[in-house]
């Protein structure tokens, strides 16, 4: 699907109550305004797309939204503890999910990038899912489990 050209914020706004929300026009216009140098006038736009797209059950768009405006801050090391909080409440009550954004390393002194690159990860590893280490070779997750902040992996 082509990307739709939006012109101003009155444009975003009222794609953002279109089902389904056109995602890809959506954030390029945001990537675009942030590059542009406008952060202050899409930063407010970009968190109400990030807050509607959870609300509709699409956390890993939201994520991408946070991800990126964590990319335009001013001072990533400031909105750090935000991404931690805004990245709990997109994820939602889960446990399992929880655990993967407290794992992914939000509190710890590496870049933000890093730690949005880890959640992904951690997302992506879901019952079924092929993957591979280095000494084990080839296998298959079985399962995740928040309270021990552990991935099952079958060998």
């Amino acid at each position: 699907m082509p990307l739709k050209e939006i012109h101003d914020e009155n444009e975003f706004l009222a794609l953002l109550e279109q089902e389904p929300v056109d995602f890809e026009s959506m954030r390029h216009w945001i990537e675009q305004e942030f590059k542009a140098g406008r952060r202050e006038a899409v930063d407010g736009s970009a968190e109400l797309f990030q807050a509607t797209l959870a609300e509709r059950g699409l956390a890993d768009q939201a994520l991408l939204i946070l991800r990126i405006r964590a990319a335009h801050h001013p001072d990533p090391e400031v909105f750090r503890k935000t991404c931690e909080q805004e990245a709990m409440a997109v994820v939602g009550p889960s446990p399992d999910d929880r655990a993967m954004v407290l794992s992914a390393g939000f509190g710890e002194e590496i870049p933000l990038d890093e730690c949005f690159q880890r959640l992904e990860l951690l997302r992506a590893l879901k019952p079924g899912t092929l993957c591979y280490d280095a000494t084990w070779g080839a296998g298959t997750v079985h399962g995740t489990d928040g309270f021990y902040k552990k991935v099952t992996i079958d060998f």
